[in-house]
């Protein structure tokens, strides 16, 4: 019993940590390199906040302003304006 306490707590002592770190400011140029280097288009997203008290045992990631622009969009908006 003690040891599944005991298990219980380092993995909310660890998540608890893992968000105080990943703040908005520092998680939100991660998630866009990693985005933009993943999926072939312009991705571009204005806050990523990570989460995981509210919704224990899983974890949340909010995007807000999230905007993927295929390339062949790019191609055609360019021929268009010339």
């Amino acid at each position: 019993m003690w040891r599944g306490l005991a298990i219980v707590l380092a993995v909310y002592g660890t998540l608890r940590c893992v968000v105080t770190v990943l703040s908005p400011d520092k998680l939100t140029p991660i998630v866009c390199k990693v985005a933009n280097g993943l999926i072939d288009a312009d991705v571009e997203m204005s806050t990523v906040e990570l989460s995981a008290m509210n919704t224990y045992p899983f974890l949340r990631l909010r995007v807000d302003s999230l905007r993927i622009v295929n390339p062949s969009s790019r191609l055609c908006r360019h021929a268009a304006d010339s």
